[in-house]
C-alpha cells in the first residue's frame, strides 16, 4: 500500500483497528463482527487498517508495531451486564515494567493483551495512543455461531464509538449495515 501524503508534507498517522475473538464461540466473535462491519460501511480511509486478530496475540504485536494509534476490539468479561460496553485509554505512562523477566519469561501462547502492551514497550514499539473498546458478553463458553441479544444491542454504541474516534461523522443507517453482515456470517 501507497503511504498517503499529506499536502503540507506531513504523513497521515498510521491507524490500525484490531479485531479479536472467535466467531464459533459466540459472543467471543464480537472483534471479528465489527471489523467486518466497518469494511462494509465503505467510509474507512485507505489508510486505516482494519485486521482481524482471532485469537492471536502474536497478531496484535506484529500489527501494533510502528502504528501511531491502535484501537482493539474485543469481549471484556468484568462480571457486569451483558452488553456492558468498556471503553479504555491506555496511557503510556500508566503501564508498569517492572523488569525484563515479566515480559520474556511468559510463553508465547500464554500472552495475553497486557503482556502484548508490555512487550511492545519494552522493544519501544508501543504506539502512541491505544484504545480498547469491549463489551461484556453474554455466552463464550460454548460453541455458538452469531452474537447474544445483549451485545447485539450494543454493537451499533461500539461501531459508533469507532468512527467518533476516526472523526468520521457521515450518518449512516449502521442498523441495516449490522443486521446484513450478521446474517451472512450465521
Amino acid at each position: 500500500m501507497r503511504a498517503l501524503v499529506h499536502p503540507l508534507g506531513t504523513p497521515p498517522m498510521k491507524i490500525v483497528i484490531i479485531g479479536l475473538g472467535n466467531v464459533l464461540k459466540g459472543d467471543d466473535g464480537l472483534g471479528i463482527y465489527v471489523i467486518k462491519i466497518l469494511e462494509s460501511l465503505n467510509v474507512i480511509r485507505k489508510d486505516i487498517n482494519l485486521i482481524e486478530c482471532g485469537t492471536s496475540t502474536l497478531c496484535v504485536l506484529n500489527h501494533m508495531q510502528n502504528a501511531d494509534k491502535v484501537i482493539i476490539v474485543d469481549s471484556v468479561v468484568k462480571g457486569n451486564k451483558p452488553g456492558t460496553i468498556y471503553y479504555l485509554k491506555i496511557s503510556i505512562e500508566n503501564l508498569r515494567l517492572n523488569n525484563v523477566k515479566q515480559v520474556f519469561n511468559v510463553s508465547l501462547h500464554e500472552l495475553n493483551l497486557e503482556n502484548i502492551l508490555l512487550l511492545c514497550k519494552a522493544l519501544g514499539t508501543l504506539p502512541k495512543e491505544i484504545i480498547i473498546i469491549g463489551c461484556e458478553p453474554h455466552n463464550t463458553n460454548s460453541f455458538k455461531i452469531g452474537l447474544s441479544e445483549e451485545v447485539m444491542s450494543s454493537l451499533t454504541k461500539i461501531v459508533k464509538l469507532i468512527l467518533d474516534e476516526l472523526g468520521i461523522t457521515r450518518h449512516i443507517d449502521l442498523k441495516h449495515v449490522i443486521s446484513s453482515i450478521i446474517d451472512s456470517i450465521k
